[in-house]
């Protein structure tokens, strides 16, 4: 028997929520399980993400599949990093060097590129043709010695265009805006105590409304986050150091006959370890911390598809949830890499002077 008020279970709540409409409630319910299971598995987008920020951290909720790659990551180390790498397929082609790799860190650099190229959306047209001179270059020999180029004659074709981003990263901080600073001043001590005391009262919060599965959710989030504060992780000795005295240049692509291609030019260090290095070492962890992730990942599925049945405000209370993490994590995007010690912003600086549409030769 399904109640509006109290759900299917129709478990009466300390404090009942009544007049929502049915379609909204059942509605609510699916739309959070949707939306994970359609990015379920991101292994090469989270060890991105764990590259720049420095640590293990688990938002206030996580993705699916989230928990169960942390714990891979634990028990196979390097393995499940260079498969998570292969995910993408990306490849790099080193200018100076000549060298041809896959990308490291998962999608890092990806990451640092879509809020390079937030604001720069309109290409420039290269030319379609180049005015050619017959005669020699200006202080070479006279036109008279010099038979003339022949005539060429082109007729209209396909044209496959191209586009190339250029990005130029250093080493330089931007300034931080008033943003930042509030989202800096979250990750320090008492920042974080007063975000776990928030994440609690929600759990009491939503038990007394009768969200019991979004209460679980939320819950184990929250354990899940203090069990990674327990890993201790740390850089690579040489971590952003450079052997070379001259700066990078690397191209990048999916493909060779990729369509898009990304440049990326500037400090060797940031670029080389970005593209071509480990930035982060797995932590050691023993079997309990192993054994935590596999089950708080079958405790999130679980509590999930509790509320997909539950439905009532249950399904209303997670959709919200939903809603508060995009958010928080589009806001929380510029900030993020960070270290355990500085608490300092580890992005690079990085400009895209231009987006060019070419064509192959």
């Amino acid at each position: 028997m399904y109640s509006l008020q109290f759900g299917t279970l129709a478990v009466e709540a300390y404090f009942p929520v009544s007049g929502i409409p049915s379609i909204i409630t059942e509605w609510s319910a699916l739309i959070p399980l949707v939306a994970h299971l359609a990015h379920y598995g991101e292994n090469n987008r989270m060890i991105g993400e764990l590259a720049l920020e420095g640590y293990f951290s688990v938002g206030l909720f996580p993705k699916l599949g989230y928990l169960d790659g942390l714990r891979k990551l634990l028990q196979d180390g390097p393995d499940f990093m260079d498969r998570a790498n292969a995910e993408a397929s990306y490849k790099v082609w080193d200018v100076n060097w000549g060298s041809v790799f896959t990308r490291a860190n998962g999608s890092a650099i990806t990451i640092l590129t879509e809020y390079a190229l937030r604001k720069h959306r309109q290409p420039i047209q290269m030319p379609e043709k180049v005015t050619l001179h017959s005669g020699p270059p200006p202080g070479s020999l006279s036109r008279a010695n010099v038979a003339p180029l022949p005539k060429v004659v082109t007729t209209p074709s396909f044209r496959r265009h191209q586009d190339l981003h250029v990005v130029y990263m250093s080493r330089n901080n931007h300034t931080s805006s008033i943003r930042g600073t509030l989202l800096l001043s979250l990750l320090s001590w008492t920042g974080e105590l007063m975000y776990h005391l928030v994440l609690l009262g929600l759990v009491v919060v939503f038990c007394l409304l009768g969200a019991f599965g979004t209460a679980a959710v939320v819950g184990t989030g929250l354990v899940s986050a203090m069990v990674c504060k327990t890993l201790q992780t740390k850089r690579p000795s040489g971590y952003l150091s450079n052997n070379e005295k001259h700066d990078a240049c690397m191209l990048s692509a999916v493909h060779d006959n990729a369509q898009t291609w990304y440049l990326y030019m500037g400090d060797r260090g940031v670029i080389d370890w970005m593209l071509n290095k480990t930035m982060l070492q797995t932590p050691w962890a023993n079997r309990l911390q192993i054994a935590y992730f596999r089950i708080a990942h079958a405790l999130q599925i679980s509590a999930m598809t509790f509320v997909a049945a539950q439905k009532g405000v249950d399904g209303l209370c997670l959709l919200v949830l939903l809603a508060l993490t995009y958010g928080f994590h589009y806001l929380s995007v510029p900030t993020r890499g960070h270290d355990n010690g500085s608490r300092q912003s580890k992005y690079p600086s990085m400009r895209t002077p231009s987006d060019l549409a070419v064509e192959p030769p």
